[in-house]
């Protein structure tokens, strides 16, 4: 049957049929693509709908009408992960020692008031003498107040500058919860410039020992809750601050593994140290 002798319904029965073929095609090859696209661009995206509800006010003879419209708003993840930086670099500090008029640095931490900073005690000597240099390039003098957290978890006590009555540090907002399997999150590191890793929660850690130094007071503090995740910890420096999406303190790298928000915020409390 030649073409010119269709009828008119043949014609667009046969146009529908070729659009429906040809999509089927399409899709096929999309999916087939994307599989085999790297992780890092296949990115999750999460959707948020948003509704709007418009409401139609009726005369004497009309019913009311209500006329939903939904608008779909995509959210990358990079997008919120730069976010979260953003929130959470204002607390994040530097911590250098000071011998011989020099300061090197030797970890990072985080504020959580403005007269507080908490890092990983490992690096640090209680009788040494060290200062922070804070993400506005502020430099304050600290003082080593004690180690919590079975001596894992060193505080330092920031001393105002003499023309101030107490330290410009913004302290950092703690996650009341503990990280959960898969959850993405941020690490904030690096000594000579804020450096940005991202990962997920990979494993929710196992109850450590405390030392058998620590005093009556640490000991109690066991178990300490630990996690691990995919951020290789070569790219952490001690101390790296780790935040949720939303900008909150998650966690903190303290050695080779990483202590949730709510143990550090447990001992910070039963240490003495009610300020937050």
């Amino acid at each position: 049957m030649d073409m010119e002798e269709l009828t008119k319904s043949q014609i667009v029965l046969l146009t529908l049929l070729v659009s429906f073929v040809t999509s089927i095609a399409t899709g096929i090859v999309t999916v087939s693509l994307m599989d085999q696209a790297p992780p890092a661009i296949t990115q999750t995206i999460n959707r948020v709908v948003e509704r709007t509800v418009e409401r139609v006010v009726p005369n004497e003879t009309q019913q009311a009408t209500v006329i939903t419209t939904e608008k779909t708003v995509v959210v990358k993840e990079s997008d919120l992960i730069a976010q979260a930086v953003s929130r959470g670099e204002t607390s994040f500090v530097r911590v250098y020692r000071i011998a011989n008029d020099k300061e090197t640095p030797v970890a990072v931490g985080v504020a959580v008031s403005p007269t507080v900073v908490l890092t990983d005690a490992g690096v640090l000597d209680e009788d040494g003498l060290y200062a922070i240099r804070t993400s506005a390039q502020d430099i304050y003098e600290v003082k080593v107040n004690g180690k919590i957290s079975a001596g894992m978890v060193a505080v330092l006590s920031i001393l105002p500058k003499e023309d101030e009555e107490r330290p410009a540090v913004s302290g950092g907002v703690i996650h009341a919860g503990i990280p959960k399997l898969g959850q993405t999150v941020v690490a904030l590191t690096g000594f000579e410039s804020l450096a940005v890793r991202s990962g997920i929660v990979s494993e929710l850690g196992v109850p450590t020992k405390t030392d058998e130094s620590a005093s009556s007071t640490e000991s109690s503090l066991s178990p300490i809750q630990t996690f691990n995740t995919n951020i290789s910890s070569s790219d952490l420096a001690p101390g790296s601050v780790i935040l949720n999406t939303d900008g909150s303190i998650v966690g903190m790298r303290i050695g080779s593994t990483y202590m949730t928000a709510p143990a550090l915020t447990a001992s910070f409390k039963r240490a003495g140290n009610s300020e937050q």
